[in-house]
């Protein structure tokens, strides 16, 4: 399902306009964003959305054989919940 066909379904089952739905979906993604910018955790629809530290690694480039390093980093990590795994069954 992609956004639109997203804000049409609630719009219809919740009676509100598409552009008020829009505007919520959109403010809860700014949200999302500053809570993870911040690594703090949240959870949101049954997915817990939260950060952690992906380190570097040593590597050989296959094409010329020159060793590298790549730095630590912060990625974005996404877990299901409990009642979300449940209710795919």
């Amino acid at each position: 399902m992609k956004k639109q066909e997203l804000i049409k379904t609630v719009a219809v089952t919740t009676e509100l306009t598409q552009k008020q739905v829009k505007e919520v979906l959109d403010a809860t993604e700014v949200v999302l964003k500053d809570v993870m910018k911040n690594e703090d955790e949240i959870t949101v629809f049954g997915v817990k959305f939260a950060t952690r530290l992906q380190k570097g690694r040593d590597g050989v480039s296959p094409m010329t054989g020159e060793p590298y390093h790549t730095e630590d980093k912060i990625v974005p990590k996404l877990k299901a919940m409990k009642s979300l795994k449940e209710a795919c069954l």
